[in-house]
C-alpha cells in the first residue's frame, strides 16, 4: 500500500491535517521515486519514515525522520532513536520501495506474513480452526507467549485479560465464509502487542547523552517490573515515559530534583519521580523495585 497518513502530530503537538493537494503531491513523488521506506529501528513494526527535501533537485532523498509509534502499554507516542542516529544526522540515503499502481501485485514487504519480524517460524496448525473458540484462544495464547508478544502477563488477572484479547482478535478474523483466519488473528495480535525489538532487548535506544544510559536502563527495568505487579498501569507507564524523555535530552542527569522542576524540567518527570531518580543517583537502585519484583504495591502508593 502506498502509505500516507491522514494526519500527523507536528510541532507543539498541533495536528497537521492533509488535504487533496498534499495527497496529489505525495502520489506524484511516489511515482517518481517510490514509496517511503520503513524505519530500520522500529522493526517488527511497519513504521514509515518521512522525508524533508532541501531543494527541487532532491532526487527522492533528503532528511529522513521517523514519526514513532503509539504504544498501548503506556498509552503514549514512542519517539524513535532513528531521529538522532548518525544515519539521520548524516542524511544517509534510504532505499525507497516500489510504487504500486491499481492492479499491481502486492510486493514482498507488504504481504501479511506471520513470520515477518519474528525470530523463529510461527506454526499455527489449521485444525485449530475447528476447536471451541475458548480452546482456540488458549492455543493461540500459547503461541503468542512462545514468540514473546507483549500481551498482559504476571498474574491470573492479567492472564485472563490476555486470553480476552486473543479471543477478541479471533472473532475479528472471521471471514465471509464464517471461518476463523488464524494467521490473520495472529497478525492482529502482533500489530497490537509486538515483540520487543532487538534495540529494546539490548536495553533500549542509546540516549543522546551516553552518561544517562544506565539511568534509562534502570527506568526501563522498573517499568517492566511494575507493569507485571498490581500497580496502577498509569503509574507503571510513568517510568517508561521518563526513560523516553531522558533519552531525548543532551545534558547529563545529576539531580532528580533538578529535572522535575525549574529551568531543567524534563517532560514526564514530576516531583515524585524526580525524588525516586534522586534516590537512584545516590544509591544505584530504586527503592520500590523490590516490591514490584515480589508482585506487591510499594507502601507509599497503596
Amino acid at each position: 500500500m502506498n502509505r500516507m497518513p491522514q494526519s500527523e502530530v507536528g510541532q507543539k503537538n498541533k495536528r497537521i491535517n492533509y488535504k487533496k493537494p498534499d495527497f496529489v503531491a505525495h502520489c506524484v513523488d511516489g511515482e517518481l521515486w517510490g514509496r517511503y521506506p520503513y524505519c530500520p529501528k522500529c522493526v517488527p513494526r511497519k513504521v514509515t519514515l518521512r522525508v524533508t527535501y532541501k531543494d527541487e533537485n532532491h532526487k527522492g532523498q533528503g532528511k529522513w525522520k521517523c514519526p514513532g509509534w503509539w504504544d498501548k502499554n503506556i498509552q503514549s507516542l514512542v519517539k524513535c532513536s532513528f531521529n538522532y542516529s548518525d544515519e539521520a544526522k548524516d542524511e544517509t540515503p534510504q532505499t525507497r520501495l516500489p510504487w504500486r499502481k491499481p492492479g499491481d501485485e502486492i510486493s514482498d514487504d507488504e504481504e501479511d506474513d506471520i513470520n515477518a519480524g519474528m525470530e523463529k517460524p510461527v506454526v499455527i496448525p489449521e485444525e485449530w480452526s475447528t476447536l471451541d473458540p475458548i480452546e482456540m484462544a488458549k492455543k493461540m495464547l500459547e503461541v503468542c507467549r512462545e514468540h514473546e508478544l507483549q500481551l498482559p502477563s504476571g498474574s491470573q488477572e492479567k492472564d485472563t485479560e490476555a486470553l480476552r484479547e486473543v479471543y477478541t482478535k479471533l472473532q475479528a478474523s472471521i471471514n465471509y465464509d464464517d471461518e476463523y483466519d488464524l494467521k490473520a488473528a495472529f497478525n492482529l495480535l502482533k500489530d497490537s502487542f509486538p515483540p520487543l525489538t532487538k534495540e529494546q532487548k539490548d536495553g533500549g535506544a542509546a540516549p543522546r547523552n551516553p552518561a544517562n544510559a544506565k539511568l534509562c536502563t534502570a527506568l526501563d527495568a522498573i517499568f517492566n517490573a511494575a507493569k507485571t505487579s498490581p500497580e496502577d498501569p498509569m503509574k507503571a507507564a510513568s517510568y517508561k515515559k521518563a526513560a523516553m524523555s531522558i533519552r531525548e535530552i543532551d545534558f547529563e542527569v545529576t539531580s532528580g530534583i533538578a529535572i522535575s522542576k525549574g529551568k531543567l524540567k524534563v517532560p514526564n518527570i514530576g516531583p515524585s519521580l524526580g525524588a525516586q531518580i534522586e534516590f537512584w543517583l545516590k544509591n544505584g537502585y530504586f527503592e520500590r523495585m523490590e516490591y514490584y519484583e515480589r508482585g506487591e504495591i510499594p507502601p507509599s502508593t497503596k
